[in-house]
């Protein structure tokens, strides 16, 4: 397998053989997935990053954080008013957060939220030049 691996590494790319190569000792009676897992990271929050990101990036693709996006726009109540709609997206940040097992999904979820209002309200990505 190790053989393999570095043919892999070597020819295709890294991320790939590695993830496969994490897959495939865990296939074998060498350690169980968790086991493997916690080898190769070092700890949980790594391996909580990565899969909340993947799940919010499939989230993200199919629409969905663009969609609650509008919904927080289209509100009557925080039409012409940036402090309510700051107010009321923290608390839902912080909800979600108290919500879950861990604050770290919740507040990739809401920052996938906030690009897609960002970019509806109208603001661009760029540095400003001026002092």
């Amino acid at each position: 397998m190790f053989i393999g691996l570095i043919y892999l590494w070597s020819f295709v790319s890294i991320l790939w053989p590695s993830l496969l190569g994490i897959v495939a000792l865990s296939i074998t009676e060498y350690a169980s997935l968790k086991e493997v897992l916690m080898s190769s990271f070092g700890d949980t929050v790594p391996v909580l990053v990565l899969f909340a990101m993947i799940l919010f990036g499939a989230i993200q693709h199919a629409g969905v954080t663009q969609y609650i996006s509008r919904w927080f726009l289209t509100r009557k109540m925080i039409n012409g008013r940036p402090v309510i709609f700051s107010f009321i997206f923290i608390y839902t940040a912080y909800v979600l957060a108290a919500l879950s097992a861990n604050i770290l999904p919740a507040l990739l979820l809401m920052w996938s939220i906030l690009y897609n209002v960002l970019k509806d309200v109208g603001y661009k990505k760029e540095i400003s030049t001026q002092p």
